[in-house]
């Protein structure tokens, strides 16, 4: 059986793409055999990789005009026709679930696909495989109105969000490097883009305020760019806030991705070698590190033996081992003596995180 080439317009913002989820599922569910390519923002890369299951592909939405994502720049030519060169051959489905369809119709029209189906302004005429945008309904439920012209008549708008252990860590890590302490916290986030999409400020620190009251912690989240949007809260609460704006991410970015295909007595004479980069050598390291613009002496090592911990002082890294059975042979010398010792990764989290010290770990092998 052929496989359906299905690609999904959605070039917005976080709090939007989850909202399409329950539409990209029901697209699952129907076709388990196809492959579903969303076309969005740069950043989104991020978000899909946490949807295997869901998503097969990601394309950078290159811009268009009266589209505000993504900038209308000099290199916005460039980018629509590296986006073009890269698509081989038409998609089965071009499903366009950016909005009503002003202006981006016209870049999903410029999108090869066999059928284009998706929203239409509201008012205007409808073509086949496409949907008046019904204004008046909840997203995640708009998302799925999108899919009835293409016979999918699934309607769980259940939300999910897939979250790693990583993301635990990281999460944990900055609300004690932000004084939370133990106490029960709330977390608010006051964002939105357009004031007509947002609560009053007003509202929101009404809200803040009646939880402090109540003995929580009010930890108040948000982008960079939504500063002012806090900035505006924090002014109308009478309650002290802890602000984590602009710290916060979608989980912990995979930078690169770096191993050793070596070993001196391997099987494959092509790598049967001696080399710079098999721990406790450094060169892998080093290599990383000259790519993504890292200075070793301002970054830490984590692993779980004494040749992870050799290879970061080689390369000038401050080194944690994490002491979880996996180093059995315990031979330590200067090289191999790590900075820190600790027993799982919330606590080397709390440590890189600046919120326990180093000093107060003692390493006993």
């Amino acid at each position: 059986m052929r496989t359906i080439e299905i690609a999904v317009i959605r070039a917005l913002h976080l709090g939007d793409l989850l909202c399409t989820i329950p539409a990209i599922r029901a697209l699952r569910l129907a076709g388990p055999q196809s492959r579903i390519v969303l076309i969005g923002l740069p950043w989104a890369r991020d978000l899909v990789v946490r949807y295997p299951h869901y998503f097969d592909d990601f394309m950078a939405f290159p811009g268009w005009p009266g589209i505000p994502e993504r900038e209308m720049n000099d290199d916005a030519p460039k980018r629509l026709a590296e986006f073009h060169r890269a698509i081989t051959s038409p998609f089965d489905v071009v499903l366009q679930l950016h909005g009503d369809g002003r202006f981006i119709n016209d870049f999903a029209s410029t999108v090869p696909g066999r059928v284009h189906a998706g929203f239409v302004p509201a008012g205007s005429a409808v073509p086949p495989l496409h949907v008046a945008y019904p204004e008046a309904l909840p997203e995640p439920l708009r998302m799925l109105a999108a899919l009835t012209p293409l016979g999918i008549d699934t309607l769980d708008p259940t939300l999910e969000l897939p979250v790693f252990e990583a993301d635990r860590v990281e999460a944990r890590a900055l609300l004690a490097a932000a004084g939370t302490g133990v106490q029960p916290y709330v977390i608010v986030h006051p964002g939105g883009r357009g004031d007509d999409r947002r609560w009053p400020f007003s509202r929101f620190a009404a809200v803040a305020d009646a939880l402090t009251a109540r003995g929580l912690r009010v930890v108040v989240t948000g982008s960079a760019a939504e500063r002012p949007i806090v900035d505006a809260l924090v002014a109308r609460t009478v309650s002290p806030l802890v602000d984590v704006v602009g710290r916060t991410s979608l989980g912990a970015e995979l930078a690169g991705f770096y191993y050793c295909p070596h070993h001196p007595e391997g099987s494959v004479t092509e790598f049967a070698v001696e080399c710079s980069c098999r721990k406790p050598a450094e060169g892998m390291i080093l290599r990383a590190a000259a790519e993504l613009g890292i200075n070793p002496a301002e970054s830490w090592m984590v692993g779980d033996t004494l040749d992870d911990v050799e290879a970061g002082n080689r390369a000038g890294c401050r080194t944690i081992l994490l002491d979880n059975g996996n180093e059995t042979e315990w031979r330590v010398d200067g090289k191999r003596w790590p900075s820190v010792v600790v027993g799982d990764l919330d606590r080397a989290a709390a440590i890189i995180a600046g919120v326990e010290e180093p000093s107060k770990v003692q390493y006993t092998p």
